[in-house]
């Protein structure tokens, strides 16, 4: 579990934050205003050139910048970068108070050329400052504070035209909006300076060695090339640039397909499209949240998670078109998906910007950052071309419908997703991705906070026995998520598996069902002892298997196998076993166990609640329990010959952690604090079935 952050780590974390936020806000709300301008003063064919002159730069100079940042101390290249935004913003003060379009465009392309040599060295100090496991909890908190930045911006910058006039007339400059030209140029002054000002109090513990590197005198070329040579000198590194390449890329596609969708299609107006973007930024802002708990080495299971949902909320979004024309359906539907590609969005790109940060040697940061830059804008150059051309057939044509664009971008993620996943196999054959794990994964954390102990450093060597306890009807959900990159096959009560989606989910399992003996005594022998049989069988083939000791949920706080004998004869039987002892708490005293009122919980209903409680909390704010699930290796255990004392030393394990009962607020204006519940016990007659094995 990652500590706290120090006292100065906090304050160097602040001071970053501060000085890239600021950054975040100019250079969206000096845009807004002269693209706001240029429109209100006739000029609307300028808003082309505004985003190519900021754009360009970062694929001409990202390679100068990355050579520079491997070159010079990171933190003054940032103080330098900061008071070079300060002098542009002076100059667009300047510019906007004499309505010079000129002077305007100039600026933009100052502000280009800035951030494209503020980005380098700025991300490049935030590994070389924090820990590598802290670099996704930083890059998210960052990226937060950035999109509200971001926001405020753009809004701010199109809202100050509409102030109401409180300056003197004689000191308003001549030509439309006078007041707002003064005010945008006065508060991107301001804003500059207090970044800049922030920028001097950055102050990592250790800079990186300088490179020794030619310069890249073609700029782009040697960015095109300097990319292609990580294909074979670090292909991982290779597959997370081409990874948030594409994202971008998709990202910029989808946003100008759902602007098109919204106007031409769906006859709304520009208002709802702001407001959808805006959505789109808070979802990812909430995304990156999550992110941030997680640590970088999982950045390959969160591309294809993350990006499989981002695929799967685009192409939800085309189905606006179906839906009740100008009813209030279509507005409030296009929103939640724009939300939650947002999210998507989030959780996939903070991993992949923490390993691009984390995984290039010391001296090649900036350059491996330069090329990240690069590839990103170019690919969103390339998407916005690409859109061009579908924006030309539809004038051609009158029938190439806006919504179809969002169908060829899910595609292309499709696509890309699946190449993606190939490279995996081959360049990566010894790891395992589940999309199943990873998407139970996401919907558990909706309303549990799960933390875990010893499973990042667990090394599951060959046929190994995993033996969880038991507490609630939710855990085998929980702990299968987590192992599901594993791939164990369950063991499972019958019961919980009948009807035809049971069966279903046993199939794509791979489960093993035996009946429950306290429910059909010892006429269900044969059946236990061909399912015992069937998982022997599968660890002399090397798998994993997921099996319950006790065969039931706790009837009370504590564990109880009594004297089952199916786990100690595999372990008898099945030499060279890998034996895992998993041990979850935190679950006694929720809808899914006999703690909550000391009767049977009910699945489906207990399932059905939790749905409606996610819905009613608006997916974000849901009081959430606390699980801590630990992973200990437990090879000891091969060697205890009794039965009852390898079953009182799982006991002895399981119940080590205490069981209190309690319960958590289902909504949340009733806070998060657990409630305490009575004690409740359901003790019921056992049937010992140790005279059971699989032999």
């Amino acid at each position: 579990m990652r500590e706290p952050f120090s006292v100065d780590k906090l304050k160097l974390f602040y001071g970053m934050a501060a000085c890239y936020a600021a950054g975040a806000f100019n250079g969206h709300f000096l845009r807004q205003g002269v693209l706001f301008l240029a429109a209100a003063s006739g000029a609307g064919y300028l808003s082309g050139s505004v985003v190519i002159l900021f754009v360009l730069p970062f694929v001409i100079c990202s390679a100068w910048a990355g050579w520079l940042a491997d070159r010079k101390p990171k933190s003054r290249l940032v103080v330098y970068t900061k008071l070079a935004e300060l002098a542009v913003m002076v100059l667009g003060a300047i510019a906007l108070a004499g309505m010079s379009w000129t002077g305007m465009l100039v600026v933009v392309l100052l502000m280009g050329i800035q951030s494209a040599f503020f980005s380098p060295p700025f991300h490049g100090m935030i590994p070389e400052a924090f820990p590598a496991a802290d670099v996704p909890r930083v890059n998210a908190l960052i990226k937060i504070m950035a999109a509200f930045a971001l926001l405020s911006g753009m809004a701010l910058g199109g809202l100050l035209p509409y102030f109401p006039a409180f300056l003197p007339g004689e000191s308003l400059p001549d030509g439309i909006f006078g007041q707002s030209r003064l005010l945008i140029g006065g508060i991107a002054v301001l804003v500059a300076a207090a970044g800049a000002e922030m920028a001097f109090r950055i102050r990592p513990n250790r800079e990186a060695p300088v490179a020794d590197e030619p310069f890249p005198l073609l700029g782009p070329f040697d960015s095109v090339r300097y990319f292609w040579q990580y294909r074979k000198k670090d292909t991982a590194l290779f597959l997370a640039l081409a990874a948030e390449t594409f994202f971008y890329a998709l990202l910029f596609f989808v946003m100008l397909s759902i602007g098109h969708l919204v106007v031409r299609q769906l006859g709304m107006g520009i208002a709802q499209t702001g407001l959808l973007a805006v959505l789109l930024f808070a979802g990812m802002a909430v995304g990156a949240a999550k992110a941030g708990k997680q640590y970088a080495v999982f950045w390959r299971r969160s591309v294809l998670f993350a990006g499989s949902g981002m695929v799967g909320c685009i192409l939800l979004s085309s189905l606006a078109v179906f839906l009740p024309s100008g009813s209030v359906i279509q507005p409030v539907f296009l929103g939640a998906t724009c939300l939650l590609t947002g999210i998507c969005a989030g959780m996939y790109l903070i991993p992949l910007a923490s390993t691009i940060q984390i995984r290039p040697a010391a001296t090649e940061k900036g350059k491996v950052l330069g090329i990240s830059n690069f590839a990103t804008f170019s690919g969103m150059i390339l998407s916005g071309f690409i859109f061009a051309v579908f924006d030309w057939v539809y004038e051609l044509t009158g029938g190439a419908q806006p919504a179809m664009r969002l169908v060829w971008g899910a595609l292309a993620g499709v696509f890309f997703l699946f190449g993606f996943w190939r490279c995996l196999k081959k360049h990566f054959p010894g790891e395992r991705y589940s999309l199943p794990g990873a998407f139970l994964r996401f919907v558990l954390s909706l309303r549990y906070r799960i933390r875990t102990s010893g499973l990042d450093t667990l090394s599951v060597r060959g046929p190994t026995l995993f033996l969880p306890n038991h507490p609630a009807l939710i855990d085998p959900f929980i702990i299968y998520a987590l192992l599901a990159d594993y791939a164990p096959r369950p063991l499972a009560d019958e019961h919980q598996f009948a009807g035809w989606y049971g069966k279903l989910a046993a199939r794509m399992l791979d489960a093993v069902t035996i009946p429950d003996m306290m429910k059909d005594g010892f006429k269900a022998v044969g059946k236990v002892q061909k399912g015992l049989l069937a998982i022997l069988h599968s660890l002399k083939a090397g798998q994993s298997v997921l099996m319950y000791p006790s065969g039931r949920i706790y009837r009370s706080s504590k564990e109880n196998i009594g004297g089952n004998s199916g786990v100690w004869s595999l372990v008898q039987q099945a030499k060279d076993v890998q034996i895992v002892l998993v041990r979850s708490s935190g679950l006694w005293g929720s809808t899914f166990s006999y703690g909550a009122t000391g009767e049977p919980p009910d699945l489906k209903r207990a399932f059905l609640r939790g749905i409606l409680t996610v819905f009613g909390n608006l997916f974000l704010f849901v009081p959430k329990r606390q699980v801590q699930v630990d992973f200990v290796e437990a090879g000891y255990l091969a060697a205890v010959l009794d039965r009852r004392e390898f079953n009182r030393q799982l006991e002895a394990f399981y119940n080590e952690t205490g069981q209190p009962a309690f319960s958590i607020p289902r909504w949340f204006w009733q806070g998060s604090q657990p409630v305490a519940l009575p004690f409740y016990s359901a003790h019921r007659g056992t049937v010992d079935i140790g005279d059971i094995s699989s032999g």
